[in-house]
């Protein structure tokens, strides 16, 4: 069996989109631990696990302090319990994807005695994303930078209850020790962190802020969410929304291109992430 897991928190946006894509590639089950959203992502997940014959529980989670690997490594537990063989630690705008034939073929192609460390790829908006008409950003962005972030993202297969998922599912530990991954490149996650907006995104920099403030967590760890954060504190939202478009907004021209001369970042390729659709699930959910 294979159990994807994550941790989400005021993802309504998104999260049904890739609960569906999850589903149509292969995993047979979902553990979702929502950490006190306001915003319907509850709704959403119940209407996926309801369409789909309940391959996704939700979990009610909430924790003050940002200690992510805490509750994933949790989420890991349980799905051992629950007899999974191997474990898929995601975020809510993480879409993880196989570059060749399906998510589950190429799981079953992996090493079982080890964690796997996969590459994660960020895609970014441009000023032609309406052009694609859909609402589903996996979809709709297109343009991904051409080198992989150097953190590298885990899944793991069932080493027994007493692994740990390191915070941000960068890593997994065993008796205190980091384990050394297995590096593939059979599977790879696309990110896409700023799929509802610049403005959407600053506003939650402060909580996720405190969050991580509330933890006794080393300052390295959230590095960009306390950094952006702060920025919101002293600047205020908007401050913090027009240096993230700044910074991350990709112009292209009328052939499509990386337009540089309007300071565009220039390590960008027209790449789609292969996302599995599921039509009448996501019709059954009404997030199409």
């Amino acid at each position: 069996m294979i159990c994807a897991i994550t941790m989400v928190k005021n993802e309504a946006g998104i999260i049904g989109y890739n609960l569906c894509h999850l589903i149509a590639s292969g995993v047979d089950l979902i553990l979702v631990a929502d950490n006190g959203s306001t915003d319907g992502t509850q709704d959403v997940v119940n209407r996926v696990a309801k369409a789909s014959g309940n391959a996704v529980r939700l979990i009610d989670y909430p924790t003050s302090g940002y200690y992510q690997s805490m509750v994933v490594t949790d989420l890991y537990r349980r799905a051992v319990d629950l007899g999974a063989e191997w474990v898929v630690p995601f975020d809510a705008d993480e879409l993880v994807v196989s570059m060749g034939g399906t998510l589950r073929g190429a799981i079953g192609l992996l090493p079982a005695d080890r964690p796997v460390a996969v590459k994660l790829y960020d895609h970014l908006p441009t000023n032609r994303d309406a052009e694609a008409g859909n609402a589903n950003p996996f979809l709709r962005w297109h343009h991904r930078r051409s080198q992989a972030s150097q953190l590298r993202k885990v899944i793991v297969p069932n080493l027994g209850p007493g692994l740990e998922i390191t915070q941000g599912n960068h890593g997994a530990r065993l008796g205190g020790l980091d384990l050394i991954p297995f590096e593939s490149d059979l599977i790879e996650i696309r990110h896409f962190r700023f799929y509802g907006g610049f403005e959407s995104y600053a506003s939650g920099a402060i909580e996720r802020l405190e969050a991580y403030e509330r933890t006794d967590l080393p300052e390295s760890m959230g590095a960009h969410w306390r950094e952006y954060g702060r920025i919101a504190r002293e600047q205020g939202i908007h401050a913090l929304a027009n240096h993230l478009r700044e910074k991350f907004f990709i112009d292209l021209d009328e052939s499509g291109q990386v337009n540089i001369r309007m300071g565009a970042r220039a390590d960008m390729v027209y790449d789609p992430a292969p996302y599995v659709r599921c039509p009448m699930l996501e019709d059954a959910v009404a997030i199409s």
